[in-house]
């Protein structure tokens, strides 16, 4: 069952988050450690650390973060926060491949359709990832912020 719809904002943020993969819960907290009921088990790391394809540069970094607060991901996500309408995205460049976050920024509908993860992301989460339509670059440059784990670019 959907909730009343949200914000414009707010649903490009959540959709975007949805994504991550985190909790499957909507409570707004948790302790801790704890996995939620029903949650998608985490995804073996990578073989190769997602990082090493990402852009590490302070202007890349920049880029990010600023496509982050423009397409408002932060209304629904956020590093180390759960807000019940979307996953967590602290480590979400570890717990997914980046393949796979490329794809699902890249346009998340067709995920949806193609992927079981992706679909089952969507049906977890009050909010569905909206189409953003970002080029390649954008998608690099939000990968490179996604790893910092919400850090700000000038502090790396």
């Amino acid at each position: 069952m959907r909730t009343p719809a949200i914000p414009a904002g707010r649903f490009l943020a959540c959709l975007f988050l949805a994504a991550a993969g985190c909790a499957t819960s909507l409570q707004t907290s948790r302790p801790a450690g704890e996995v939620p009921r029903g949650s998608l088990s985490p995804q073996p790391e990578p073989a190769d650390p997602v990082t090493a394809d990402l852009p590490t540069d302070p202007e890349s970094l920049r880029r990010g973060e600023r496509l982050f607060k423009r397409h408002a991901c932060n209304g629904c996500h956020g590093f180390g926060e759960y807000f019940g309408k979307c996953p967590d995205l602290k480590g979400v460049t570890s717990r997914r491949t980046p393949g796979w976050l490329r794809e699902w920024l890249r346009d998340p509908e067709q995920m949806r359709q193609a992927d079981s993860d992706a679909r089952q992301l969507s049906e977890q989460y009050e909010a569905v990832m909206p189409f953003l339509g970002l080029s390649e670059n954008d998608i690099s440059d939000l990968m490179g912020y996604l790893a910092t784990d919400g850090n700000r670019p000038e502090s790396r």
